[in-house]
C-alpha cells in the first residue's frame, strides 16, 4: 500500500471518522483516542513495534485456523 500525504486537518477527520462508526472494534477506538494523548513520535515508534509483532501473529494466526479448518474438512 502507497503511502498517502494528508494534511493534520484531513487525518484527524478519519480518525473521527472511525470514532463515530459503530462497526469498529473498541479496541481501535479506545487506541485511536489514546494516541490522540500522547507524544506523535512515540506513537510512530508504537506503531512499528505493533507491526513487526503484531501483523506475523495475525498472519500466522489465520494460517493456522485456515489449515485446522482444511483438516476438519478432511476428516468429516
Amino acid at each position: 500500500m502507497q503511502r498517502q500525504e494528508i494534511d493534520l486537518a484531513t487525518a484527524n477527520q478519519r480518525i473521527d471518522w472511525i470514532l463515530r462508526h459503530p462497526d469498529m472494534s473498541p479496541w481501535l477506538k479506545t487506541t485511536l483516542e489514546a494516541a490522540r494523548q500522547c507524544n506523535p513520535v512515540a506513537v510512530a515508534n508504537d506503531l512499528e513495534l505493533l507491526n513487526c509483532a503484531l501483523r506475523p501473529w495475525c498472519e500466522m494466526s489465520i494460517h493456522a485456523a485456515a489449515a485446522e479448518a482444511d483438516a476438519a474438512a478432511d476428516r468429516g
